[in-house]
């Protein structure tokens, strides 16, 4: 193919005709994996690298799009089969295949169990739920979560506080979340109903939103904590060894509290 401005392409310079022209962004030169009828198969590059277009519910066998976290390109979307469970022991990183129960890292739709002391190496999306087994522990380390069913915390959900969790949350009684982080963050990543709050990073953490927690909430030492005129609501212990700004807002000590700390 030869441009009207006298540039040549061919087919593998694909990328060239991207820049050139700023068109096809979401285009691939390769290989799609067809199987019987244009449908995709496992491995296809054409899985979730579509454009998602909000008035279009499903595929031309009438399948829901997405069946994945985006659309396919082409005309059917790839079908994901639970394959499970997806159980997590032992200490390390959620990309190490060994860890898993499968002996393969999660995919798509799957619903997930951390049963050992977990931490993502990068952003996470598309799994059908992720349960956090009492004792056991989840370390998001300033990468994003999505699921479509949830996230259920009956151990201890560690984050820096910058994530994004996607899909309901739910901390169970018995559970604990610990914010790590030295950024300055507008919000609580992961909700505003807690059994167990810790924050002990060194960053500030600002309240968007009234806070419920059931039992004891924890400021470290070189973390500040603000109200910002929103009213917390703690059942247990008010420990404060750091900073903590009313800043119009409202404490109610709704059991019974034992308040200390060195601050």
């Amino acid at each position: 193919y030869v441009s009207n401005i006298g540039q040549t392409f061919t087919s593998s310079q694909l990328s060239s005709w991207q820049s050139a022209y700023g068109k096809d962004t979401h285009s691939l030169v390769a290989d799609p994996k067809f199987t019987t009828g244009y449908a995709l198969s496992s491995g296809s590059p054409a899985i979730d690298k579509g454009i998602t277009l909000t008035y279009i519910k499903d595929d031309y066998a009438g399948n829901t799009r997405p069946s994945g976290s985006a659309f396919d390109i082409g005309a059917y979307e790839f079908i994901f089969v639970y394959a499970g469970p997806y159980i997590f022991s032992g200490t390390g990183s959620w990309s190490t295949p060994s860890l898993w129960s499968t002996g393969t890292v999660p995919t798509e739709n799957t619903q997930v169990t951390i049963d050992g002391a977990c931490t993502l190496t990068g952003s996470v999306s598309g799994l059908d739920s992720v349960t956090i087994n009492s004792g056991r522990s989840l370390d998001l380390a300033g990468f994003n979560l999505a699921t479509a069913n949830g996230l259920i915390n009956n151990g201890i959900l560690y984050l820096q506080g910058g994530e994004t969790l996607t899909g309901a949350i739910t901390h169970a009684p018995g559970s604990t979340v610990e914010y790590q982080g030295s950024g300055a963050y507008i919000s609580l990543a992961a909700g505003n109903s807690y059994d167990t709050l810790r924050l002990t990073g060194p960053g500030s953490w600002t309240l968007a939103n009234d806070l419920a927690i059931a039992k004891s909430l924890t400021i470290g030492s070189s973390a500040t904590f603000s109200a910002h005129g929103k009213i917390i609501t703690i059942a247990g212990n008010w420990i404060n060894n750091g900073n903590f700004n009313n800043d119009a807002g409202r404490v109610i000590f709704d059991g019974d509290t034992a308040i200390g700390g060195s601050a």
